[in-house]
């Protein structure tokens, strides 16, 4: 079986090639069986493969990993609307995205880049487990939090930099992990682990 479908790999967050965080994006003409997506996601080896298919007012979005369908990516997202204004010929300054967990998500040219328009997650408060002390070397967070992933605050950027996880120790979890602490010359630094993912760091 030959396939022809247009293919992009996109640097999101960054103004030079190989940096950022890159992101696979498939035009797609209609929604092959979800299989042939996946099996396609592994074939691209990113952390996250984008597929978009036109629709009446928008796009229909979908994002993968190796391991399966997820509900929400940011920078595949924004990988996304770049193929979109850039090379499909978009002619307006916003893209509406349909997503099937998510909602419709908005993406809008501006002069400075592109501003994206997301649903926020309510983070609850939680005991911090401990696989995550155990993962992180017995380091005790600060804060830390839950909802579809763990959120956990350290004191500060140097702590996040110098974090050398146990991903086995993590994939107790059954979940991803985001550690973060406010930075030195930004607002804040994150890192963001995958333990039961092939990418077991997102880049």
């Amino acid at each position: 079986m030959t396939l022809r479908i247009p293919y992009y790999l996109v640097d999101a967050f960054t103004t030079k090639a190989f940096g950022g965080n890159p992101a696979s994006v498939c035009v797609l003409e209609s929604w092959p069986p979800d299989a042939l997506l996946q099996d396609m996601t592994r074939e691209h080896n990113q952390s996250e493969t984008a597929f978009i298919v036109g629709a009446d007012g928008g796009y229909e979005l979908r994002w993968f990993t190796s391991l399966g369908e997820i509900d929400l990516c940011g920078h595949a997202t924004l990988a996304s609307a770049h193929v979109i204004f850039e090379h499909l010929g978009y002619k307006s300054n916003e893209i509406v995205f349909f997503t099937r967990f998510m909602g419709n998500l908005r993406v809008h040219k501006t002069p400075q880049g592109l501003l994206m328009d997301f649903p926020v997650r309510h983070y609850e408060p939680v005991n911090i487990p401990h696989a995550a002390i155990d993962g992180f070397g017995g380091l005790i967070p600060k804060e830390s939090f839950i909802q579809r992933d763990l959120f956990l605050v350290y004191d500060d950027e140097d702590t996040i930099r110098a974090l050398q996880p146990d991903m086995k120790k993590l994939a107790e979890l059954g979940r991803a992990v985001c550690v973060t602490a406010q930075g030195d010359d930004c607002d804040f630094v994150s890192r963001y682990f995958c333990p039961g993912d092939a990418v077991e760091e997102d880049p």
